[in-house]
C-alpha cells in the first residue's frame, strides 16, 4: 500500500473492547494525501542528517 492507494472517500473504521469501557469505536473519514515535492523532500532529509551529524560529533568532543 502506498500514497495513492489512499482516496478521499474512504471510510475506515477501528473498534475494540477496552476494560473500562464497552465499546470503543474509531472512524477515519475524509484522508487527504498530499504530495511532497522531491527536491524539497531531499533538503529536509539532507539538512536533518547533517544536523544529527554534527550533533554526534559535538557529544563525542
Amino acid at each position: 500500500m502506498d500514497a495513492s492507494d489512499i482516496g478521499t472517500d474512504q471510510n475506515n473504521s477501528l473498534s475494540f473492547d477496552a476494560p473500562n469501557y464497552k465499546y470503543v469505536d474509531f472512524d477515519v473519514t475524509g484522508i487527504e494525501v498530499t504530495l511532497v515535492p522531491i527536491p524539497a523532500a531531499a533538503w529536509l532529509f539532507g539538512s536533518g542528517l547533517i544536523g544529527l551529524f554534527g550533533w554526534t560529533r559535538r557529544r563525542q568532543a
